[in-house]
């Protein structure tokens, strides 16, 4: 009986979530075409007073569930592949990633932990912002963080004082 029902033995345990409703829709057929698994599988007792064909059923009923789930999960995933990408959703993207950059670079100050490992963390985060600075510069519509390194010596550009007047940012804050 259970290489009808599980020809994969436990790699079922592993399947995707597609795969999972599939293997549910081919039990379902396989009930409906062989009546004699489905006694077979009433007559084993199963927890909660009830047989092992109602937990099929019950089993089979989920997977249905859970393939009209992943068929939502994929046309929402198409819709959002053919929405424009606006102005407005790259600025809110990228206030967002300030915002956890910040986050980050806050902590890794904060921390208490080796400066080696402090450094392991900051010092990708630091490169990410500078290569996405270089991507986006140029003002304020397309700017991307500018993190300078802590502790390094600042040099203003000609007609800017130490703190951005605009932003507020100190040394070692993100500029967005």
């Amino acid at each position: 009986m259970q290489p009808k029902l599980f020809p994969g033995g436990l790699n079922i345990i592993k399947a995707s979530p597609t795969a999972e409703a599939g293997n549910t829709a081919r039990i379902a057929r396989l009930l409906d075409e062989e009546p004699s698994i489905g006694e077979f599988l009433k007559g084993i007792p199963a927890p909660g007073k009830t047989t092992l064909l109602h937990t099929a059923q019950r089993w089979i009923k989920a997977g249905k569930e859970l393939e009209a789930i992943e068929h939502r999960r994929d046309e929402l995933a198409a819709k959002e592949k053919a929405a424009p990408v606006t102005r407005a959703t790259i600025a809110a993207a990228r206030g967002q990633w300030f915002r956890v950059v910040s986050a980050v670079l806050s902590n890794l100050e904060l921390s208490d932990a080796p400066a080696e490992a402090v450094e392991t963390i900051r010092g990708p985060v630091l490169k990410a912002s500078q290569r996405a600075g270089k991507r986006y510069g140029g003002g304020s519509t397309g700017e991307a963080p500018s993190v300078e390194e802590p502790g390094a010596p600042e040099e203003p550009a000609a007609g800017e004082e130490e703190e951005d007047a605009e932003t507020g940012a100190e040394d070692g804050a993100l500029v967005g």
